[in-house]
C-alpha cells in the first residue's frame, strides 16, 4: 500500500505507531517518507521535503543519508529567501552536507549558486564551487546544469575584465 499510495499510507502513521511498529512497518514508513521527500525536493518544495526527512529521521536516528538530504532541504530553504545573511547560512549548511557525503557534488553546486546570488562578481568562489561539484559524483542532469553555470560565470568574468581594460 505504501508504494502505491504513499500519502494515504502516511495518514495511518499515527494509528500504526499507537499499535506498535514492527521492523518491516518502520522500514516502510522510512521508505515512504524518503520517497515523498525526494519527490518534494525535486519539485523544489523544500519545506515539505524537510518535514518528510525529519519524520524519517525519527525512525532512523543517525542515518547520514537522511541527514544529508535534510541539510540540502534546509540550505535551499535559506537560499530561496534571497537574504544575504541567510545565503551565508545556506553556504554553511551546504558545507555540512558536503562533509556528510564528501563524494557527492550536489552541495557544491548549491554553494556556487549561493555565492553567485550574494554577489555575482566573486568569480573565484563561484567557479571553485562549481569545479568542486564537477570533481564529484553528480547525476547527468545536474552535471549539465553545473557545467552551464560554470561556463556562464567564466564568460561573465571575461566580459567584466574586458570592460575594465
Amino acid at each position: 500500500m505504501a508504494m502505491l499510495e504513499p500519502e494515504s499510507f502516511l495518514l495511518l502513521e499515527d494509528s500504526l505507531r499507537e499499535n506498535g511498529l514492527s521492523r518491516s512497518m518502520t522500514k516502510l514508513l522510512i521508505d515512504t517518507h524518503v520517497e515523498l521527500g525526494m519527490k518534494d525536493f525535486e519539485s523544489k518544495k523544500y519545506l515539505e521535503a524537510r518535514q518528510h526527512y525529519s519524520k524519517a529521521m525519527e525512525y532512523s536516528k543517525g542515518d547520514t543519508l537522511l541527514m544529508y538530504y535534510h541539510l540540502l532541504s534546509d540550505g535551499n530553504i535559506l537560499y530561496q529567501t534571497g537574504n544575504k545573511d541567510k545565503l551565508w547560512d545556506a553556504i554553511k549548511v551546504f558545507h555540512e552536507a558536503a562533509r556528510l557525503k564528501p563524494r557527492l557534488g550536489t552541495p557544491y553546486y548549491y554553494i556556487g549558486l549561493s555565492y553567485h546570488r550574494i554577489g555575482d562578481k566573486d568569480f573565484d568562489l563561484i567557479i571553485e564551487s562549481f569545479d568542486n561539484a564537477l570533481d564529484r559524483e553528480l547525476s547527468n542532469e545536474l552535471r549539465i546544469k553545473v557545467e552551464k553555470s560554470r561556463g556562464l560565470a567564466i564568460e561573465r568574468e571575461r566580459r567584466l575584465k574586458e570592460f575594465w581594460k
